[in-house]
């Protein structure tokens, strides 16, 4: 059965925009100290990119099938 989990919301403040950076891979903001931080967009794109390889894999027929359609 289905556990739902709580999370505590805790609030950012703030001081500055964000720089962004849209890549090949993704967009990236980056932080004041200089860190670069994937975007919730870019993070979820990752793992359903990694879902259609593991079902390539596993489906290689249906994946050529499916793939060369127009």
């Amino acid at each position: 059965m289905f556990e739902q989990k709580t999370f505590t919301h805790k609030p950012v403040i703030q001081d500055s925009d964000l720089l962004s950076e849209n890549t090949e891979s993704g967009r990236y903001y980056t932080l004041d100290n200089g860190k670069k931080l994937p975007s919730v967009t870019t993070v979820t794109g990752w793992k359903k990119n990694q879902f259609f390889i593991n079902w390539r894999s596993k489906n290689p027929k249906e994946a050529k099938r499916v793939t060369s359609r127009g």
